[in-house]
């Protein structure tokens, strides 16, 4: 259907481009990003220099000791000027990138979301701003009945 309305519209498939090609690309990017298991290599996925520690980040509700592991509400607010993506990096998680979000411009680069922790870990926030990476981390102990133990 789009091809037959694309070609009502007078574009020809040259003019197209090539979504599969793109599509691979996007694949391939999203693949080596999610494959990392630190931040130098989340940083060599997306094409960041080295990272640069940053202060610009708020860590919101997200608590120095969780209760439960399965459930660790994180909250990750940044206030690095031209804030283009935030990303979740948790260190001790047997898949560490947890997740990626795009952030539109002239919107509100906050986010709140759970993730599963497997043990007391360090959480790095991923901030990609003009071509650029800073980090943040926030270190969350995973206790059992939140005693400490």
């Amino acid at each position: 259907m789009w091809v037959r309305l694309l070609a009502a519209c007078g574009m020809t498939p040259s003019l197209w481009g090539s979504p599969s090609r793109a599509a691979a690309a996007e694949a391939d990017w999203t693949e080596r990003l999610f494959a990392a298991k630190n931040v130098r290599e989340a940083a060599a996925a997306i094409g960041a220099g080295a990272p640069i520690d940053t202060r610009d980040v708020a860590w919101g509700n997200t608590p120095d000791i969780a209760e439960n592991g399965q459930v660790v509400p994180i909250s990750i607010a940044s206030r690095v000027p031209g804030t283009e993506a935030i990303g979740v990096l948790i260190e001790k998680n047997p898949n560490p990138m947890a997740a990626w979000f795009d952030v539109l411009p002239g919107t509100d680069a906050t986010f709140r979301t759970n993730f599963k922790l497997g043990e007391s870990s360090s959480v790095v926030a991923l901030i990609k701003a003009g071509g650029k990476l800073y980090t943040s981390s926030h270190e969350i102990k995973v206790t059992i009945g939140g005693c400490g133990g």
